[in-house]
Protein backbone atom coordinates (compact mmCIF):
# COMPACT_ATOMS: atom_id res chain seq x y z
CA UNK A 1 0.00 0.00 0.00
CA UNK A 2 1.45 3.35 -1.04
CA UNK A 3 0.92 6.59 0.96
CA UNK A 4 0.65 9.75 -1.06
CA UNK A 5 1.69 12.95 0.70
CA UNK A 6 1.48 16.51 -0.49
CA UNK A 7 4.69 18.13 -1.51
CA UNK A 8 5.77 21.15 0.55
CA UNK A 9 5.99 23.04 -2.65
CA UNK A 10 2.43 22.21 -3.69
CA UNK A 11 0.09 25.28 -3.42
CA UNK A 12 -2.57 25.11 -0.68
CA UNK A 13 -5.93 26.36 -1.78
CA UNK A 14 -8.24 27.97 0.83
CA UNK A 15 -11.54 28.97 -0.77
CA UNK A 16 -13.85 28.72 2.26
CA UNK A 17 -12.86 31.85 4.24
CA UNK A 18 -13.49 34.66 1.75
CA UNK A 19 -17.23 34.09 1.19
CA UNK A 20 -17.79 33.94 4.95
CA UNK A 21 -16.18 37.35 5.45
CA UNK A 22 -18.23 38.86 2.65
CA UNK A 23 -21.42 37.52 4.20
CA UNK A 24 -20.54 39.16 7.55
CA UNK A 25 -19.97 42.50 5.87
CA UNK A 26 -23.27 42.24 4.01
CA UNK A 27 -25.13 41.36 7.21
CA UNK A 28 -23.63 44.33 9.07
CA UNK A 29 -24.33 46.91 6.38
CA UNK A 30 -28.11 47.24 7.02
CA UNK A 31 -27.49 47.60 10.77
CA UNK A 32 -25.01 50.40 10.18
CA UNK A 33 -27.42 52.13 7.82
CA UNK A 34 -30.20 51.89 10.41
CA UNK A 35 -27.95 53.38 13.08
CA UNK A 36 -26.97 56.26 10.80
CA UNK A 37 -30.59 56.87 9.80
CA UNK A 38 -31.68 56.84 13.44
CA UNK A 39 -28.96 59.32 14.31
CA UNK A 40 -30.01 61.68 11.52
CA UNK A 41 -33.68 61.40 12.52
CA UNK A 42 -32.85 62.09 16.16
CA UNK A 43 -30.75 65.12 15.23
CA UNK A 44 -33.49 66.46 13.02
CA UNK A 45 -36.67 65.69 14.96
CA UNK A 46 -35.60 65.49 18.62
CA UNK A 47 -35.92 69.26 19.31
CA UNK A 48 -39.47 69.31 17.90
CA UNK A 49 -40.40 66.21 19.89
CA UNK A 50 -39.03 67.75 23.08
CA UNK A 51 -41.01 70.94 22.45
CA UNK A 52 -44.17 68.88 21.96
CA UNK A 53 -43.57 66.99 25.19
CA UNK A 54 -43.02 70.30 26.97
CA UNK A 55 -46.22 71.68 25.43
CA UNK A 56 -48.23 68.67 26.57
CA UNK A 57 -46.84 69.01 30.09
CA UNK A 58 -47.78 72.69 30.31
CA UNK A 59 -51.17 72.06 28.76
CA UNK A 60 -51.90 69.31 31.29
CA UNK A 61 -51.27 71.76 34.13
CA UNK A 62 -53.83 74.15 32.64
CA UNK A 63 -56.39 71.39 32.06
CA UNK A 64 -56.09 70.39 35.73
CA UNK A 65 -55.66 73.87 37.20
CA UNK A 66 -57.71 74.69 40.28
CA UNK A 67 -57.72 77.44 42.88
CA UNK A 68 -59.47 77.97 46.18
CA UNK A 69 -63.03 79.28 46.08
CA UNK A 70 -61.88 82.14 48.31
CA UNK A 71 -58.89 83.18 46.20
CA UNK A 72 -59.33 86.76 45.00
CA UNK A 73 -58.15 87.01 41.40
CA UNK A 74 -59.23 90.60 40.71
CA UNK A 75 -59.37 93.42 43.26
CA UNK A 76 -60.15 97.12 42.71
CA UNK A 77 -59.79 98.30 46.29
CA UNK A 78 -56.31 99.91 46.10
CA UNK A 79 -55.22 98.88 49.60
CA UNK A 80 -56.30 95.27 49.24
CA UNK A 81 -54.92 95.18 45.71
CA UNK A 82 -51.51 96.29 46.98
CA UNK A 83 -51.59 93.56 49.62
CA UNK A 84 -52.28 90.89 46.98
CA UNK A 85 -49.34 92.02 44.85
CA UNK A 86 -46.76 92.02 47.63
CA UNK A 87 -44.36 89.15 47.02
CA UNK A 88 -46.63 87.35 44.54
CA UNK A 89 -45.51 87.44 40.92
CA UNK A 90 -48.78 85.95 39.67
CA UNK A 91 -50.50 89.29 40.39
CA UNK A 92 -49.95 92.35 38.21
CA UNK A 93 -51.06 95.97 38.34
CA UNK A 94 -54.16 96.87 36.34
CA UNK A 95 -54.61 100.69 36.13
CA UNK A 96 -58.21 101.90 36.46
CA UNK A 97 -60.06 105.18 36.88
CA UNK A 98 -63.34 104.83 38.75
CA UNK A 99 -63.96 108.49 39.71
CA UNK A 100 -66.96 110.04 37.93
CA UNK A 101 -66.58 113.34 36.03
CA UNK A 102 -66.18 116.25 36.16
CA UNK A 103 -62.43 116.09 36.64
CA UNK A 104 -59.50 117.92 35.15
CA UNK A 105 -57.14 114.92 35.06
CA UNK A 106 -57.99 111.23 35.27
CA UNK A 107 -57.21 109.71 38.65
CA UNK A 108 -55.85 106.21 38.13
CA UNK A 109 -55.36 103.63 40.83
CA UNK A 110 -53.98 100.12 40.54
CA UNK A 111 -56.24 97.12 40.71
CA UNK A 112 -54.63 93.69 41.14
CA UNK A 113 -55.10 91.04 38.44
CA UNK A 114 -54.08 87.40 38.78
CA UNK A 115 -52.67 85.20 35.99
CA UNK A 116 -51.62 81.63 36.93
CA UNK A 117 -48.02 80.74 36.15
CA UNK A 118 -49.13 77.65 34.21
CA UNK A 119 -51.14 79.81 31.79
CA UNK A 120 -48.22 82.18 31.22
CA UNK A 121 -45.96 79.20 30.52
CA UNK A 122 -48.52 77.67 28.16
CA UNK A 123 -48.89 80.93 26.25
CA UNK A 124 -45.14 81.32 25.94
CA UNK A 125 -44.99 78.17 23.84
CA UNK A 126 -48.32 78.42 21.97
CA UNK A 127 -49.00 82.19 21.74
CA UNK A 128 -52.71 81.37 22.19
CA UNK A 129 -54.69 84.15 23.81
CA UNK A 130 -51.94 86.78 23.59
CA UNK A 131 -54.23 89.50 22.30
CA UNK A 132 -53.90 92.51 24.55
CA UNK A 133 -50.88 94.47 25.72
CA UNK A 134 -49.60 93.61 29.19
CA UNK A 135 -51.24 96.67 30.78
CA UNK A 136 -54.62 95.54 29.42
CA UNK A 137 -54.21 91.86 30.04
CA UNK A 138 -56.54 91.58 33.01
CA UNK A 139 -57.13 88.49 35.11
CA UNK A 140 -57.72 84.83 34.37
CA UNK A 141 -61.12 84.24 35.91
CA UNK A 142 -61.42 80.57 34.98
CA UNK A 143 -58.97 77.94 33.71
CA UNK A 144 -59.73 74.24 33.48
CA UNK A 145 -60.91 71.45 31.23
CA UNK A 146 -64.57 71.44 30.25
CA UNK A 147 -66.57 69.09 28.02
CA UNK A 148 -69.42 70.19 25.78
CA UNK A 149 -72.81 68.42 25.91
CA UNK A 150 -71.88 66.23 22.92
CA UNK A 151 -68.54 65.24 24.48
CA UNK A 152 -66.03 67.70 22.99
CA UNK A 153 -63.13 67.93 25.45
CA UNK A 154 -61.68 71.46 25.62
CA UNK A 155 -59.35 73.66 27.61
CA UNK A 156 -61.37 76.74 28.61
CA UNK A 157 -59.76 79.98 29.73
CA UNK A 158 -61.82 83.06 30.66
CA UNK A 159 -60.01 86.39 30.79
CA UNK A 160 -61.71 89.33 32.49
CA UNK A 161 -60.47 92.83 31.61
CA UNK A 162 -62.62 95.61 33.02
CA UNK A 163 -62.84 98.89 31.14
CA UNK A 164 -60.09 100.97 32.78
CA UNK A 165 -61.80 104.37 32.40
CA UNK A 166 -65.52 103.65 32.63
CA UNK A 167 -67.38 100.63 33.97
CA UNK A 168 -69.99 98.19 32.71
CA UNK A 169 -71.32 95.72 35.26
CA UNK A 170 -72.69 93.20 32.76
CA UNK A 171 -70.23 90.64 31.34
CA UNK A 172 -69.95 91.38 27.61
CA UNK A 173 -67.89 89.08 25.39
CA UNK A 174 -65.16 91.01 23.60
CA UNK A 175 -65.67 94.12 25.72
CA UNK A 176 -64.78 93.12 29.28
CA UNK A 177 -64.13 89.41 28.94
CA UNK A 178 -63.09 86.92 26.31
CA UNK A 179 -62.81 83.15 26.13
CA UNK A 180 -60.12 80.87 24.76
CA UNK A 181 -61.63 77.50 23.87
CA UNK A 182 -58.83 75.16 22.87
CA UNK A 183 -58.81 71.67 21.43
CA UNK A 184 -55.94 70.06 23.36
CA UNK A 185 -52.74 69.02 21.62
CA UNK A 186 -51.62 65.44 21.04
CA UNK A 187 -48.20 63.93 20.43
CA UNK A 188 -48.53 64.78 16.73
CA UNK A 189 -50.95 67.72 16.70
CA UNK A 190 -50.78 71.31 17.91
CA UNK A 191 -53.58 72.82 20.04
CA UNK A 192 -56.31 74.58 18.10
CA UNK A 193 -58.15 77.64 19.44
CA UNK A 194 -61.72 78.13 18.27
CA UNK A 195 -62.78 81.48 16.83
CA UNK A 196 -65.15 83.24 19.21
CA UNK A 197 -68.15 85.20 17.98
CA UNK A 198 -68.61 88.69 19.50
CA UNK A 199 -71.43 91.16 18.96
CA UNK A 200 -70.48 94.41 20.66
CA UNK A 201 -72.62 97.52 20.90
CA UNK A 202 -71.84 99.09 24.26
CA UNK A 203 -72.61 102.48 25.76
CA UNK A 204 -70.30 102.70 28.77
CA UNK A 205 -70.21 105.47 31.37
CA UNK A 206 -68.73 106.33 34.75
CA UNK A 207 -70.63 104.77 37.66
CA UNK A 208 -72.11 107.02 40.32
CA UNK A 209 -70.01 105.22 42.91
CA UNK A 210 -66.81 103.18 42.51
CA UNK A 211 -67.94 99.55 42.18
CA UNK A 212 -64.92 98.16 44.05
CA UNK A 213 -65.10 95.13 41.81
CA UNK A 214 -63.77 91.92 43.32
CA UNK A 215 -63.66 88.55 41.59
CA UNK A 216 -62.88 85.09 42.92
CA UNK A 217 -61.29 82.13 41.16
CA UNK A 218 -63.72 80.28 38.91
CA UNK A 219 -64.84 76.78 39.88
CA UNK A 220 -65.90 73.73 37.90
CA UNK A 221 -69.31 72.14 38.34
CA UNK A 222 -68.66 68.50 39.37
CA UNK A 223 -72.15 67.53 38.20
CA UNK A 224 -72.05 69.20 34.77
CA UNK A 225 -68.84 68.98 32.72
CA UNK A 226 -69.91 71.87 30.46
CA UNK A 227 -70.65 74.29 33.33
CA UNK A 228 -68.50 76.45 35.61
CA UNK A 229 -69.09 79.37 37.99
CA UNK A 230 -67.33 82.62 38.87
CA UNK A 231 -68.21 84.45 42.06
CA UNK A 232 -67.82 88.24 42.19
CA UNK A 233 -68.78 91.38 44.12
CA UNK A 234 -69.48 95.00 43.20
CA UNK A 235 -71.06 97.89 45.14
CA UNK A 236 -71.03 95.60 48.17
CA UNK A 237 -73.32 93.07 46.49
CA UNK A 238 -72.44 89.47 45.65
CA UNK A 239 -73.40 87.44 42.61
CA UNK A 240 -72.32 84.43 40.54
CA UNK A 241 -71.63 84.12 36.84
CA UNK A 242 -72.67 80.86 35.21
CA UNK A 243 -70.41 79.82 32.35
CA UNK A 244 -71.41 77.29 29.71
CA UNK A 245 -69.44 75.61 26.92
CA UNK A 246 -71.58 74.61 23.93
CA UNK A 247 -70.99 72.17 21.07
CA UNK A 248 -69.83 75.00 18.77
CA UNK A 249 -66.92 75.82 21.09
CA UNK A 250 -68.58 79.03 22.24
CA UNK A 251 -68.72 80.14 25.87
CA UNK A 252 -71.39 82.32 27.47
CA UNK A 253 -71.36 84.00 30.88
CA UNK A 254 -74.66 84.84 32.56
CA UNK A 255 -75.11 86.68 35.88
CA UNK A 256 -77.70 85.25 38.24
CA UNK A 257 -78.64 88.62 39.78
CA UNK A 258 -76.58 91.47 38.41
CA UNK A 259 -75.63 94.05 41.11
CA UNK A 260 -76.68 97.66 40.50
CA UNK A 261 -75.12 101.00 41.39
CA UNK A 262 -77.32 102.42 44.15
Amino acid sequence: MRMITASPESPQLDYAQAPRARRKILRRAPIVLLIVAAGIATWRFAPAAMRQVQLLSRERKCLNYSASTDQVIYEEDPIKAAELMIGNTEYAMYPINREPPPFECPVFTNAAAHVPACWREYQSITMIGMIQAASRYGTIAFLHERTSPSGNRRLVCIRYFADPSTFVAEPLAGFNYDAAVITPATLIKQPQAAIQTYFIDVLSSWPKHPPRMRMYAGQIDPNDASHFTIRYEMWGQSDVLDGFLDDKDQVTLKPRQLPVDR
